[in-house]
């Protein structure tokens, strides 16, 4: 095969590649819209499964995986302790972590993780995340009240324990 009949089957293999890394692009960003629809709609259970959709053909659309996450955490329940439960809220940890790799000062992840950590009672780890949120973007009032709240539970938690040891050694 001579050199220019090389050149010209690489090139087409090449747009080939392309064109369906493309394609795949458009379909996810397709699948990202109908998942908002969804979503928007009152489908959290559809626009689940159009995000993983557009998650899965394209992994470096980030808006998707945050999405994603925040539809899990919808389906989150506070304090139900069921399988199915907290699988829901390992799955949107999983999603709010994928942006973290990519992009580590991402303050939606840091502070959905945060949110979602204080909603199931992991208070350290809320804290830790919302600290974080503070370092990706200092200007956000929300965030120091969020971190003013898990301090005040944790003080408040500690005084009704005292309080209560107080009353049963009378």
């Amino acid at each position: 095969m001579n050199r220019s009949a090389q050149l010209l089957a690489v090139l087409a293999v090449a747009a080939a590649l392309m064109s369906t890394t493309g394609c795949n692009m458009l379909k996810a960003r397709d699948q990202l819209n109908r998942g908002v629809q969804a979503y928007k709609g009152g489908y959290p259970e559809k626009a689940i499964e159009h995000f993983k959709n557009a998650v899965s053909l394209d992994d470096k659309l980030q808006v998707a995986k945050l999405y994603l996450a925040t539809a899990y955490t919808s389906q989150y329940v506070p304090g139900a302790e069921t399988p199915e439960n907290l699988r829901m809220a390992q799955q949107a940890v999983e999603q709010y972590k994928a942006v973290l790799v990519d992009e580590p000062q991402n303050s939606t992840s840091l502070k959905g993780l945060a949110f979602l950590y204080m909603q199931m009672k992991r208070f350290d780890e809320a804290r830790d995340f919302y600290k974080k949120s503070i370092s990706a973007d200092p200007n956000d009032p929300a965030t120091y009240y969020s971190v003013g709240v898990l301090d005040w539970t944790a003080v408040y938690k500690t005084a009704n324990r005292k309080r209560a040891l107080k009353s049963t050694t009378k």
